[in-house]
């Protein structure tokens, strides 16, 4: 799951890299990537995928567990 990934490399400082996960997570799944910062698009995505796939709900709820722990590891959206 992409999301894992993008969590993975926020934490490691690679943003870059979280934003070339998450909008090919939304590709893969065939949805719109939302405006937003990483830890609320990763958390659309997660959303996303299991409302189109049930057996990844256990998976989601963990991920969003991780991201309510580690919000403040995230940078938060900029308004321009």
């Amino acid at each position: 799951m992409n999301t894992l990934g993008a969590c993975k490399a926020v934490l490691r400082g690679r943003l870059e890299t979280a934003e070339g996960l998450l909008s090919r997570g939304f590709q893969r799944i065939g949805e719109h990537n939302p405006a937003g910062g990483l830890a609320h698009r990763i958390a659309a995505l997660v959303d996303a995928a299991a409302a189109q796939e049930p057996r990844l709900r256990e998976l989601a709820s963990d991920m969003h567990a991780l991201l309510r722990r580690r919000s403040n590891d995230f940078p938060q959206p900029t308004t321009e």
